[in-house]
């Protein structure tokens, strides 16, 4: 029963609502449609030029890793390049970022069918798509890692985490910091936890999407996880009831308040099995989960600078899989369908400077195998979004051995407080604290302490606080 009505719900949308504010649809990949495209990944450059990673199935165990980049907003692609340059092996899982000056890093899984498989990394200078860096292994010691994920912070430190499942399951990473070679060693966060989306605030925390499988529960429930401001990681907070679920997605609105979409299984008569589920933390903490639709593949969540969630998912549909946008307006849920056709999922979502941005396998009619990209231009009416005015800060140099100067472009008069911090979040020294007018104030830290004592060597925080933000900014001294 439930099946008939979703069935006549979403051909009667199909008819009245339809999904042309997204892009036709462009395949990055067509030289491969012949072979099996899997689990892409994408990000966005300062310049808006767009990366894609994907792997491709060759054989047995075999897979690569190719490479392609768009300069005119996903209109046209590069040529193809084959990264992992293997002619054997299961090469899995790519994940790509890049830095403020422009260099790509990329990591991926190989021999991931084995249990000794590595976590490798490479870097690329982001201009010619030919010219990798040498292989590095991060997860030495702990092979068998997989789930590998990739995340940079606004200051350029670059995380790598990675899963094992021993026990009830556990997360680790290393980091590497700007202006270094070396990676940290390795750390485990938490006894028991899974990651599956890694989201930056703009004040520069970590805020994951997981799932965490307690001892008197069978499985797993959706867990929210947080590295805040000082490095310190918060104590979990679990989101979804106690029933299975799995493939957690997440995205931040202006005031860092947490969104996460998942997948819910075993609901019962409620809502069937394989729903999508929909929850959000505000100030009171986590609301009610909301249903969203069910019988579905994946899943992914945007919040635009307006504060409009929009959950982008693959529904199954008798034989037919449909690509669906929710939007919630006004506290409202639309549905409009972006596609229809006979196999579509790895859905992979991102928002920036107003568009959102879809990459997504799809299987065409003739088995065609492609890695498809759209994006949509979402009107705003937030005057900001926080995370729009970390180029807004600057520091020079950095890192630094004598003195450090930081610039601040204010877009409107208003009360400013300039703030350096130690690791721990101990307030060193205070550099400014009062009104301004609209236009750039440059500041200088001489590198001492409010005593007039020399700080030393190591990592320091510069916060820029205001009445609407606050920006936290990373300095090296040496």
């Amino acid at each position: 029963m439930n099946r008939a009505i979703n069935l006549l719900f979403l051909l009667l949308l199909f008819n009245f609502v339809n999904g042309q504010e997204w892009t036709e649809p462009v395949v990055i990949n067509p030289t491969q449609s012949q072979l099996g495209s899997v689990r892409p990944d994408f990000c966005i450059d300062n310049e808006g030029h767009i990366h894609c990673v994907w792997s491709t199935i060759h054989g047995m165990n075999f897979y690569r890793i190719w490479y392609s980049k768009s300069e005119d907003g996903g209109e046209t692609w590069t040529s193809l390049y084959n990264v992992s340059q293997n002619n054997a092996k299961w090469m899995a899982e790519p994940q790509i970022v890049s830095d403020s000056l422009g260099t790509l890093h990329l990591v991926y899984e190989d021999d991931a069918g084995s249990s000794s498989h590595k976590i490798i990394y490479k870097t690329n200078d982001g201009i010619d798509p030919g010219i990798w860096s040498e292989s590095d292994t991060l997860n030495q010691g702990y092979y068998g890692a997989y789930r590998n994920l990739l995340v940079i912070d606004h200051n350029d430190r670059l995380y790598c985490f990675w899963y094992i499942d021993s026990g009830y399951g556990k997360m680790y990473y290393r980091f590497m910091d700007i202006g270094l070679t070396d990676w940290s060693d390795v750390i485990m966060p938490y006894d028991t936890a899974s990651f599956y989306r890694i989201v930056v605030g703009s004040d520069n925390s970590l805020n994951i999407a997981g799932s965490r499988k307690h001892p008197m529960e069978i499985t797993k429930r959706v867990t929210f996880y947080k590295l805040d401001t000082f490095y310190n990681w918060v104590k979990p907070e679990i989101v979804s009831p106690q029933t299975s679920t799995s493939s957690p997605d997440l995205s931040l609105d202006a005031q860092l308040y947490p969104h996460i979409v998942w997948m819910q299984y075993s609901l019962g008569n409620i809502t069937g099995i394989d729903s999508s589920m929909y929850s959000y933390r505000n100030t009171y903490g986590w609301q009610p989960y909301e249903f969203i639709h069910s019988d579905n593949v994946d899943v992914s969540i945007i919040v635009d600078d307006s504060a409009n969630k929009h959950i982008v998912e693959v529904e199954k549909l008798n034989d037919i899989n449909v690509l669906t946008e929710y939007a919630k307006t006004n506290e409202q849920w639309e549905a409009s369908i972006i596609e229809e056709n006979n196999a579509m999922d790895h859905i992979r979502l991102l928002y920036k400077s107003g568009i959102m941005y879809l990459v997504y396998v799809r299987i065409d009619s003739n088995d065609d195998n492609n890695i498809v990209f759209r994006k949509k231009e979402v009107l705003s009416t937030a005057i900001h979004n926080s995370s729009e005015f970390y180029p807004l800060v600057k520091i020079f140099p950095n890192p630094s051995n004598n003195e450090i100067s930081c610039s601040y472009i204010s877009e409107e008069n208003q009360y400013l407080f300039v703030k350096i911090y130690d690791q721990k979040g101990n307030e060193i020294r205070l550099l400014f604290e009062d009104e301004i007018l609209a236009g750039e104030i440059q500041i200088t830290w001489d590198g001492k302490d409010r005593n007039g004592e020399p700080v030393g060597s190591g990592i320091y925080l510069l916060s820029v606080e205001t009445e609407k933000n606050r920006i936290t900014k990373k300095i090296i001294m040496h």
